[in-house]
């Protein structure tokens, strides 16, 4: 079993009538954390900063405001 398996494993749940269906992963905080924007995919789940911010939106304050930082954008 590969770690893909195990996370849609874990991103589905059983249902008699669809045999599985998708878990929305942004309607449960406490088990999936999200310090930024959460998107749901079939089977996972996305976790992006808002614009203008960067870094990791899995832990908090991981996202950083672009404005703050020295990073040259361009």
């Amino acid at each position: 079993m590969t770690v893909r398996d195990l996370v849609l494993m874990n991103s589905f749940e059983f249902s008699e009538k669809n045999n599985n269906y998708d878990i929305d992963e942004c309607t449960r905080p406490k088990e999936y954390l999200c310090y930024g924007i959460c998107i749901n995919y079939p089977g996972t789940f996305g976790c992006n900063c808002p614009n203008g911010n960067y870094g990791n939106s899995f832990t908090n304050g991981g996202c950083r405001s672009v404005k703050d930082s020295h990073i040259d954008i361009g």
